[in-house]
């Protein structure tokens, strides 16, 4: 070959060399630009969501009143956040088990649920119960995730066999209405639940005291205590609860004070459910650990004292036809002959009607008619566009407390790609065994601070595990205002969180 047919071919590879090179240069341009649009779209949805958290919050907060007497909560499936340059963020309530609000109420409290009841679930035996209460003898459970601290518990039983389920898949597909797994136990326990010890007010007499604390009957009498039992019931009932607790009479629990009120009046489901209402054998502001009887399945049911499973089945059966107003007070139970006097009376002391914390799954996203990182005449590759779509929508799962007058976000987990961290643990599965890092609520949880931050003066809750109140102490207090709920307002998650 001629000296120079060797140039004209080292020209035409540079020509070739450098065409590659831009293409890409290009190329890598288009690819970096898409993943900052995908980023700062994922850090605005972000912002969104937290402003669609406080719509929700909001909205239940003015649901409170009738959230007390036992109604469950009205949200929407789907709302628009807001519509700008023509993008809309649209909010979607992904449903949790089967609801869009679910209710903690409806599980078992991790930190107050006995060995009797934690063994008595079908799957967990009497080695998995001693080796929770173990752990929770080193310090509360903040969440039933922290049942992955605890020695043999793995995430395919906590989450189920479908363990995908827990997060949302990339796109607008709903997850099903029961996203839950067979087998998991996850959807059998929360930390959250928190009866305010407040009456209902179940008949038309006492409506007007609704929202007023009950009456402490654990306790010495006092002219404190005479006072709003006179006031609300006269004073002749007044002069009559003098004469029980003057003689001697002690209610250490609501099963003590139920046996009592069956011998003396015959167990008559409407005094019984009037005198619940009104009176407590508590002087804590909340109640803790107490199961809705009027959303808990049946097996959380059958684990409780006086109850097995074939009285947990008739009692969900039961309640579906019952009257709104019946299902105000836990004494339909009696009434409607599910349980007998004892098993009652046992119940008594683990049971309420309503839930006051609620669990919601916010999916904030834009619409989907807009791409992210396409420029013209240009198509990235698919794993840009995959990341792309992934930063298009954020997930949060939040639990709600309206327990009190001022609502709070007790718990704020970003799940947006669990589905992806089940998927990794899996496919590292088949090597090697791994601890996945599965989404937790952090210390500061997903936004840093709560929506609704607590004031300097709160109480922060014991560390211990809560224990009831024993007569001695009742001796001394008819009422406090002493709050050992579980949440992220309360500085006890900054330095006693559990394996955090």
């Amino acid at each position: 070959m001629s000296r120079q047919g060797i140039i004209l071919i080292g020209v035409l590879v540079l020509v070739t060399l450098g065409t590659l090179t831009a293409a890409v240069a290009m190329y890598g341009s288009h690819a970096i630009t898409a993943s900052v649009r995908a980023g700062t779209v994922s850090t605005s949805l972000r912002n969104d969501a937290g402003n669609a958290l406080r719509a929700v919050v909001e909205r239940l907060g003015e649901q409170r009143e009738r959230i007390l007497r036992g109604e469950l909560p009205d949200l929407p499936a789907e709302f628009t956040l807001y519509e700008r340059d023509g993008k809309r963020i649209f909010v979607e309530l992904l449903d949790v088990n089967g609801y869009r609000a679910a209710p903690e109420g409806a599980r078992l409290d991790l930190n107050h649920a006995t060995a009797e009841m934690l063994a008595a679930l079908e799957d967990v035996d009497e080695e998995m119960a001693q080796r929770i209460l173990d752990a929770r003898s080193r310090g509360l459970f903040l969440d039933p995730l922290d049942l992955l601290t605890v020695e043999g518990i793995t995430p395919e039983q906590l989450f189920g066999a479908d363990a995908g389920l827990f997060g949302a898949a990339t796109g607008r597909e709903r997850l099903p209405a029961a996203a839950v797994s067979e087998g998991a136990l996850i959807d059998l326990f929360t930390v959250y639940s928190a009866d305010p010890n407040v009456q209902i007010g179940i008949d038309e007499e006492m409506a007007r005291h609704a929202g007023s604390r009950k009456i402490n009957l654990n306790a010495s009498w006092s002219e404190e205590m005479r006072e709003p039992i006179a006031e609300r019931w006269g004073e002749d009932v007044a002069e009559g609860v003098e004469r029980i607790l003057t003689s001697g009479a002690r209610f250490g629990s609501d099963t003590e004070l139920v046996r009592f009120l069956i011998r003396t009046f015959s167990g008559d489901p409407e005094t019984i459910a009037t005198v619940l209402d009104g009176f407590t054998t508590s002087p804590e502001p909340y109640l803790y650990g107490r199961v809705d009887l009027n959303t808990a399945t049946a097996q959380v049911l059958s684990v409780l004292p006086g109850f097995d499973m074939d009285s947990a089945e008739r009692a969900v059966t039961a309640r579906d036809s019952l009257a709104d107003e019946k299902k105000l007070s836990i004494a339909w139970l009696l009434g409607e002959g599910i349980l007998g006097a004892e098993e009652f009376a046992l119940a008594a002391d683990h049971l309420t009607t309503r839930s006051m914390q609620w669990r919601v799954r916010l999916r904030v996203g834009v619409d989907e008619d807009e791409q992210v990182g396409v420029g013209e005449g240009f198509a990235p590759p698919p794993e840009v566009v995959e990341g792309s779509r992934e930063g298009r929508h954020v997930v949060l799962e939040a639990v709600i407390d309206l327990a009190s007058p001022r609502t709070r976000v007790a718990s704020i987990v970003d799940i947006t790609h669990a589905r992806l961290a089940f998927a990794l643990r899996s496919e590292a599965d088949h090597g090697r065994e791994v601890v996945p890092d599965l989404p937790v609520a952090s210390d500061r949880g997903f936004f840093g601070q709560s929506p609704e931050a607590a004031d300097p003066e709160d109480v922060p809750v014991d560390a211990e595990t809560p224990s009831p109140v024993d007569a001695e102490r009742a001796e001394r207090v008819f009422t406090t205002d002493e709050d050992r709920r579980v949440g992220r307002w309360n500085p006890v998650r900054m330095g006693g969180a559990r394996g955090r």
